[in-house]
């Protein structure tokens, strides 16, 4: 799954690998241009989609996921847009609930598409919420399945 979900965002697979030792687990994760900031939020990003569908699937814990914008912090807003189209559609196709908080000046409007907007399930831009007292507007895009 970690291989797809960073091939989704980079057009190259990312590894995961999971080696047990004396002292427990030891993770390993790894995305080809993982030489900036934004790559390697974008593992963490990865790395928690693929917990959340395991928990899903084994009927544990949360059936949801929440990032705040500092996940995209230094990612290019390509990448972005298609994080937030993978989270959507695998939310929808698994049965978790996404959220992400995201800041109005992070969000690529440019390279947004009808896929997170315009669905009954996405918060629309123009009900962004300007709450007294906040430095920055914020925007929740909620992505969940609906029955």
């Amino acid at each position: 799954m970690f291989n797809d979900f960073s091939q989704h965002l980079y057009s190259n697979p990312g590894t995961l690998s999971i080696e047990l030792k004396d002292s427990g687990f030891k993770f390993d994760v790894d995305i080809e241009r993982s030489g900036n900031q934004g790559v390697g939020f974008m593992k963490t990003f990865c790395y928690d989609l693929v917990y959340t569908i395991l928990q899903v699937r084994k009927e544990f814990g949360f059936h949801m996921l929440i990032h705040d914008s500092t996940i995209f912090v230094g990612v290019d807003e390509r990448q972005v847009v298609k994080a937030l189209q993978l989270a959507h559609k695998l939310a929808n196709d698994n049965g978790f609930q996404y959220i992400c908080t995201l800041n109005t000046d992070i969000i690529p409007y440019k390279e947004m598409d009808a896929c997170l907007y315009g669905q009954k399930n996405a918060i629309p831009p123009e009900s962004v919420a300007r709450t007294t007292g906040l430095a920055e507007e914020k925007i929740r895009l909620v992505y969940k399945q609906i029955a």
